[in-house]
């Protein structure tokens, strides 16, 4: 936190990178590494974080908090938390995400680029996300920036609940490996099985 002496500036621009992971290898996820977003709230000369001070009030954990109660212990990521029901819902619209909470979007038709096993596993109805800072290259080759991120405190973690809105069969696939395919061609198949084998 840092406290002014002269007028709040005004709150720094917001911008997210996204990585699409699966933790454990069959739980979805995203990591997201956060920009900007500093400002005065409430007319305060404190500067706070806002992203995420609003991922905490919307019920994301403080990962450090679950890291202390582990022992300092490695965290099994697959087993976050939920937000309170119904106080946070994520879908997915093509590769579109936006998170939804009571206090607005805190994501609004974000792009996300995934494969399709990513996209499977999404159907389940629950999606892992973590917000942080300072997490450059991707969680899933190295995990040491997020490491730090959650011994810095500057980590939060939920599961979240997790719609997937499916493309037209002939509509071009929302997934990484689209490149002219259609949907029916791609992830449908995937889909239709993971929808299936919840079901069953």
């Amino acid at each position: 936190m840092i406290e002014l002496t002269g007028p709040a500036p005004d709150r720094s621009p917001d911008r997210f990178d996204a990585e699409c992971i699966l933790f454990g290898g069959d739980r979805a996820g995203i990591v997201l590494d956060c920009h900007g977003g500093w400002g005065a709230i409430n007319g305060s000369r404190r500067i706070e974080d806002v992203h995420l001070r609003l991922f905490l009030e919307s019920g994301f954990t403080n990962l450090r908090t679950l890291y202390t109660n582990n022992g300092g212990k490695p965290l099994d990521l697959r087993d976050l938390p939920p937000v309170p029901s119904g106080d946070l819902q994520a879908r997915l619209v093509d590769n579109k995400i936006t998170l939804s909470s009571p206090h607005g979007d805190l994501l609004s038709g974000m792009p996300l680029n995934f494969l399709p096993p990513w996209y499977e596993q999404a159907h389940h109805g629950s999606l892992l996300v973590i917000a942080g800072r300072n997490l450059p290259g991707t969680v899933a080759d190295d995990p040491t920036y997020l490491e730090r991120a959650i011994h810095l405190g500057q980590a939060v973690g939920a599961a979240v609940p997790f719609a997937v809105v499916r493309p037209r069969r002939n509509a071009p696939c929302p997934c990484m490996m689209r490149r002219g395919r259609k949907f029916k061609h791609c992830c449908s198949g995937r889909a239709d099985r993971a929808v299936s084998a919840s079901r069953g």
